[in-house]
């Protein structure tokens, strides 16, 4: 048995992209089976809606959403691009005369060419800096596996096809490869790993929607003009642990600096920036001490310094898809262990509040 629970973690470890997208399935799965069920049941005179074809909807329903959020962010980044290729460098060196004369000194104090810091070769640096291509190899710095971005949303969406279509086709492969001997205890599994995952979707929308509102309550006082966008942004990018937070106030900052292009620097740019960065501070703190321990400890019956241990841990394994699926899938191991191996100690001290 042992031997064969090794193997089955090898292969796993082996296949874990190809996992990573089972586990997203499911979770798309759990959010959208519910309208699913309704769309077939719907009857407009003799007509029905076929199981496949509500499947259909509901996943293209997703696909919509995911563009709509990429549109609310991508017009106001070509906006940027757009003023600062417009601006004269006269405008630059508004904002930036004093912080670039201190450069420049420090250049030359330092034997190195002042002229990389004259007003038109900043405002070509802001312009390659906010152009598409850039931010398109930011962003896939950033998160690491999007370069293979098209064919992840592929398999993601085809797998959450069958998924949606046949609301049992994850029981029944599970099944096929299960001893009957194991069966019950699998079948228990199944069912705490499905209430699971279905109280973390829960928490996942409470935590973009709470971050979200932080933000954009914090940006709305102290009157930033992109506080909607960069609240959005902040909301879904903060399903990093962590991480996620801090990517956002640097797209925050980018944005607000580019707002305020042709003012001046130490008495406009500066307070905005240290102004933004107070209201992600607070948002960080309320979250991290707050909601997150609140929402994801009561989800995954874990303490809040055991989910950060694990959540470090899965990231320095899978970079940020770890992070991310770090905690949920702790928990689904530690509840396959609950069934296999209480015998020991350990286990039983690791599960006792899987069963409160």
């Amino acid at each position: 048995m042992y031997v064969g629970i090794a193997l089955l973690l090898y292969l796993a470890w082996i296949f874990r992209v190809t996992l990573m997208y089972v586990v997203v399935s499911l979770i798309l799965n759990l959010l959208g089976a519910p309208l699913t069920d309704r769309l077939e049941r719907l009857r407009i005179g003799r007509f029905s809606m076929p199981r496949a074809g509500a499947a259909l909807m509901v996943l293209m329903l997703f696909l919509v959403l995911a563009s709509g959020i990429l549109f609310l962010v991508l017009p106001v980044i070509g906006e940027q691009v757009s003023a600062i290729s417009r601006m004269e460098p006269g405008q630059i060196e508004r904002t930036f005369a004093k912080p670039l004369a201190e450069l420049r000194e420090l250049a030359l104090q330092m034997g190195l060419d002042p002229q990389m810091l004259n007003p038109e070769s900043i405002k070509d640096k802001l312009v390659s800096f906010f152009s598409l291509s850039n931010v398109s190899k930011t962003i896939q710095g950033v998160f690491g596996f999007l370069g293979a971005l098209t064919g992840a949303l592929f398999s993601i969406s085809f797998i959450t096809f069958f998924f949606l279509r046949d609301r049992f086709l994850f029981y029944r492969m599970v099944h096929l490869v299960t001893p009957a001997k194991h069966e019950p205890a699998v079948q228990r599994i199944l069912r705490s790993v499905n209430s699971m995952l279905s109280r973390y979707v829960v928490a996942l929308l409470l935590q973009i929607i709470s971050f979200a509102v932080y933000i954009f309550i914090g940006l709305s006082i102290i009157g930033e003009q992109y506080a909607f966008t960069i609240a959005l942004f902040a909301g879904i990018i903060n399903l990093i642990p962590y991480l996620g937070p801090w990517i956002g106030l640097g797209f925050g900052l980018i944005l607000g600096v580019s707002t305020h292009l042709g003012l001046d620097f130490y008495q406009v740019v500066i307070p905005d920036m240290l102004y933004m960065s107070l209201v992600f501070v607070i948002a960080v703190m309320i979250d991290n001490f707050l909601t997150y321990p609140l929402i994801f400890s009561n989800t995954l019956k874990a303490h809040p310094l055991e989910l950060f241990l694990v959540v470090l841990m899965a990231g320095t394994l899978a970079g940020i898809p770890g992070m991310v699926l770090g905690a949920p899938v702790y928990t689904i191991m530690r509840i396959i262990a609950r069934e296999f191996f209480t015998r020991f100690d350990v286990v039983r001290a690791a599960t006792r509040d899987l069963d409160d």
